[in-house]
């Protein structure tokens, strides 16, 4: 099948075979640093979110609750992989310090931040997310990273959790919060290579474009942060857990039945379905009673899915996500990560 010759975003090379085919959009993988890329389209992710119901009940909770109850319960919610993140803020800096969070959604991260004893602000592009958060109490604003508010002070570390992925001009982005940001390591997060669901050939209807415009590798998120000027870079994929695989059986459940796709393979009328569906939800008298249902039902997952859990992590597959450490070429030798540490023992380091 032949397709116009396009550049790899990270590496740019010319040698990118067509890998695979997603309604009207063509997905390359660069055979030199093993990016996989959806050709010439554009950020378009804001909108995905709405036809994802799960979703929607998670940010209907975090709009409902109290600053101080975001906080109890903001390590909770956060995925492993944020979790692993967190773990090593704590370890590698002093409290008070400030970390900024780019694309914080909900704001469960900056809660468990702030939990944590953390100063922490936000960058966002929703504006929802951001009147949501501000009416909290919340240090956020709707900007980018060249934006940033000149008298909010500079982060110790910046974090950058299950966003990379969806903008068409990755190294750009990178080269800009550390030009930025030059004294700060970024912590960031993507789909992981090894994800559990992948070893069974499911693939989330959320990792195709227009939402997913790029898939990394190991080699490629090391090409894309040394290309922008970072100076070591750790890769940890983290373990599976039974949160984990309950929550792909749910999504692959809701997708089945047609109450979970990307946009683009929705219909004008499953799309509009959704969003009332969605929306019914929000209004319905009955919404606390679905948070209890979700709360239990992850819950009893951890100890349902638990022996399978530890099944796939004996087999070396991972988790949904795999956690990325950058560090810039300011960035003090004495605090750099140490080796003794647990999170550092499952890192790749490149030097």
């Amino acid at each position: 099948m032949l397709h116009k010759v396009a550049k790899c975003p990270v590496c740019g090379s010319e040698n990118a075979p067509l890998l695979e085919r997603s309604e009207s959009f063509l997905i390359l993988q660069c055979r030199r640093c093993q990016l996989q890329f959806a050709q010439g389209i554009r950020e378009e992710y804001i909108d995905v979110y709405t036809t994802d119901p799960i979703y929607a009940i998670t940010t209907f909770r975090a709009s409902e609750m109290s600053l101080k109850e975001m906080r109890e319960r903001g390590y909770h919610v956060l995925p492993e992989a944020q979790k692993q993140a967190l773990l090593w803020l704590r370890r590698h800096l002093n409290a008070g310090s400030t970390i900024i969070d780019i694309g914080h959604g909900a704001g469960w991260f900056l809660a468990a931040c702030e939990q944590a004893g953390f100063n922490v602000v936000g960058l966002e592009a929703s504006k929802d997310a951001v009147t949501m958060l501000l009416k909290k109490g919340f240090r956020v604003v709707l900007s980018s990273v060249e934006n940033y508010p000149d008298n909010w002070p500079e982060p110790d570390a910046v974090t950058l959790f299950e966003v990379i992925e969806h903008v068409s001009e990755p190294v750009e982005l990178l080269r800009e919060i550390l030009y930025r940001f030059p004294r700060a390591p970024l912590l960031l997060s993507t789909p992981s290579p090894r994800r559990w669901n992948l070893y069974f050939k499911y693939r989330e209807p959320f990792d195709y474009p227009p939402n997913h415009l790029t898939r990394w590798s190991v080699r490629s998120i090391k090409v894309a942060l040394k290309k922008a000027g970072y100076l070591s870079v750790y890769v940890q994929f983290v373990r599976v857990t039974g949160e984990d695989i309950y929550a792909r059986i749910r999504q692959f459940l809701l997708q089945r039945f047609k109450l979970e796709a990307t946009p683009l393979t929705l219909s004008l009328v499953e799309k509009q379905r959704i969003t009332n569906i969605v929306s019914r939800i929000k209004r319905s008298r009955i919404k606390q009673w679905m948070y209890d249902i979700y709360d239990i039902s992850n819950k009893l997952s951890k100890l349902f899915f638990k022996p399978l859990s530890l099944i796939f992590n004996t087999l070396g597959l991972s988790g949904l996500s795999m956690l990325v450490i950058a560090l810039p070429p300011t960035y003090e030798k004495s605090t750099m990560i140490c080796r003794e540490t647990k999170v550092a023992k499952n890192f790749h380091r490149r030097e």
